[in-house]
């Protein structure tokens, strides 16, 4: 009996040893959400889409060092220092006198870093949300072919816009790892034709019109029609008024191009030169307020003559924290004398 006893219980540790397996150490975990688990249902789609929009309305970078530093108060159209001493905003004074540094915190380093923030979430997106139609056996691949469509808009206007700060920038289509930070800069001209006019002609079908967006302020056929239509404009002026300047090499006049696309966003019904027919609009300053005033006002937002538009927040936070458009605040007077004949200071 001892010995029929050994035997089973070798036969049996044998089996064991045969059957067994290491299966049991990959396990997903319950307790906390992976990049793997995240991106494997739809419920993904509409975070990592909204994070793709979140750097256009990252205070400061869009509508103040990109708008009004480097679009007005680097040209000859406005004057930095409101209060007149050399110490008001240094960092408008030295974009200015054309006197700013690669690193510029405020203004150089800020919109490169926070744009290109803007292409990582797109890449990341890209890379990810084909995948959830593999995975996730309710994925609806019509909703995500669109969201894919809005993120390559999104790609192509983040490096439109830092073209227009930079000139020839670097192309990263793919999320980097961190020894991979350091890429080459291209020419403008390749940024325009590898990225912009890529990604802007394979988002145009698979884009909404404007008056079947499900939300205000998300990407339209019509937005990225205008905006290859306005990329054309700038190849077509580049190439005719620098050539053989290195910095435009291969740049060609395409102004036919140029304009098909802008007559596709004309004609296309979906967008009108408010006040074209005399209308006037019900606002706070006059129920008979002129169609000028009314498209700069809050009730003029996300109106028919707006082709695409940056949504931000209204949420009393207070300044560097917001979410808001500091633009407003950095363009009123500074102060104004009430009727009381007391000064009171508005904006900067």
């Amino acid at each position: 009996m001892r010995y029929l006893i050994i035997t089973i219980c070798l036969l049996a540790l044998g089996l064991a040893l045969q059957t067994c397996s290491e299966d049991f150490l990959d396990t997903k975990p319950i307790a906390m959400e992976t990049e793997e688990s995240f991106y494997s249902s739809m419920n993904a789609v509409e975070p990592a889409v909204i994070a793709c929009y979140s750097q256009l309305s990252r205070m400061r970078t869009v509508d103040f060092n990109f708008v009004v530093g480097m679009g007005s108060v680097a040209s000859d159209d406005c004057e930095a220092g409101g209060d007149g001493s050399a110490g008001d905003t240094p960092d408008m004074q030295a974009l200015d006198r054309l006197t700013y540094t690669p690193r510029d915190i405020t203004t150089i380093e800020r919109i490169w870093g926070f744009f290109y923030k803007g292409v990582y979430f797109c890449n990341v997106a890209l890379e990810k949300l084909p995948e959830i139609a593999v995975t996730d056996p309710d994925a609806n691949v019509e909703l995500i072919n669109e969201r894919v469509a809005e993120v390559k808009f999104l790609r192509a206007l983040y490096y439109f816009l830092l073209s227009q700060a930079y000139g020839g920038v670097c192309n990263v289509t793919t999320p980097l790892a961190p020894d991979e930070l350091s890429q080459p800069r291209v020419t403008i001209k390749e940024i325009y034709e590898d990225i912009i006019e890529k990604d802007l002609k394979e988002a145009i079908p698979n884009l909404p019109v404007r008056s079947a967006l499900d939300n205000a302020g998300r990407a339209s056929r019509g937005a990225a029609q205008a905006l290859l239509a306005k990329m054309l404009l700038y190849e077509s002026s580049y190439a005719l008024n620098y050539p053989g300047d290195a910095r435009f090499g291969n740049m060609t006049q395409r102004w036919d191009e140029a304009l098909q696309y802008a007559e596709e966003v004309i004609n296309s019904g979906e967008y009108k030169l408010l006040g074209i027919d005399g209308e006037t609009f019900d606002t706070y300053w006059s129920p008979q307020t002129n169609a000028f005033r009314y498209i700069f006002s809050v009730d003029g937002d996300n109106c028919q003559e707006n082709i695409f538009e940056i949504q931000n927040t209204n949420d009393d936070w207070i300044w560097v924290q917001s979410t808001g458009n500091a633009l407003t605040m950095f363009c009123t007077s500074r102060r104004i004398m009430l009727p009381s004949g007391a000064p009171e200071q508005l904006g900067w």
